[in-house]
């Protein structure tokens, strides 16, 4: 006999007292099989403060309604409004925005693979070290050690790419980044209020892109080219992609002259 499915516990609670919202409820309704497993991740596409448009007075986001709606119709999700339909019923979302945990064993248990900046700066950074143009020497005085500078520089190069392929699949998030960053931020007890273009660095950084939404993305740099992507953003991308990806591998190994039979998994 098979086990439940249970609710991957994605991200934070948010849940403002709603009883038919709660965790409980949620995972009663996952075990049941009556929603996706990973739910939360799948709403995580939406900004946690994006305005419903269909009810403009609403003071509950998008996301919330979401979420009640899927609740409300788990049984019949035919009666569920279409967005809920595809979202939650349909295809794993291309991007999903997370200011929670970042945690890499919940990533291990969502059914679809994704990529975060982290993951491109740290592509970067094995081409740095080939290349031999890896920081070496802190500046006098400085608060860093090199690795931590080389780390801080690499993740600066990543953003600029990790900008243009999310704003490709959710432009929402360059356009809106208040509906999934926080404007008000807390440090040492006191409050800041960030501006709009450090509140969009911040929402970019903390996308993470599916694999299948990426290697399309790729397919079409090497076939007409994307705006805002050169040669160094697309090879560091491929780099990326190759780890899960056998066919962008197997590419890569042939502009290298590596011998590809010396390196193709074992089955």
């Amino acid at each position: 006999m098979s086990e439940a499915p249970s609710l991957t516990p994605f991200r934070r609670t948010w849940l403002h007292g709603d009883e038919e919202l709660s965790n409980p409820t949620i995972a009663s309704l996952v075990a049941e099989g009556k929603l996706p497993a990973d739910l939360l991740a799948r709403l995580a596409t939406i900004g946690e403060w994006e305005p419903d448009p269909e009810y403009p007075n609403d003071k509950r986001s998008l996301y919330l309604n979401t979420l009640a709606d899927a609740v409300l119709n788990a049984n019949d999700p035919q009666n569920a409004r279409p967005d809920t339909q595809e979202l939650v019923w349909g295809n794993t979302p291309n991007t999903i925005v997370d200011i929670g945990w970042n945690d890499s064993e919940i990533y291990r248990q969502l059914p679809t693979l994704y990529w975060g900046k982290n993951q491109l700066a740290r592509a970067i950074k094995q081409r740095r070290a080939a290349e031999g143009v890896t920081i070496k020497h802190a500046p006098r005085n400085s608060w860093y050690e090199p690795w931590e500078l080389e780390s801080r520089r690499c993740s600066g190069l990543a953003q600029p790419l990790w900008r243009v392929l999310t704003g490709r699949l959710n432009p929402n998030i360059l356009e809106h980044p208040e509906w999934f960053y926080p404007r008000t931020t807390i440090s040492f007890n006191v409050v800041y209020e960030l501006g709009q273009r450090t509140v969009q660095r911040h929402a970019i950084a903390n996308t993470h892109i599916s694999n299948d939404a990426l290697v399309s993305l790729y397919g079409e740099i090497e076939k007409t080219g994307i705006k805002g992507v050169g040669p160094i953003g697309k090879l560091d991308l491929a780099a990326m992609l190759a780890q899960e990806n056998e066919d962008i591998m197997m590419k890569l190994a042939r502009e290298s002259g590596i011998d590809i039979e010396e390196i193709k998994p074992t089955p």
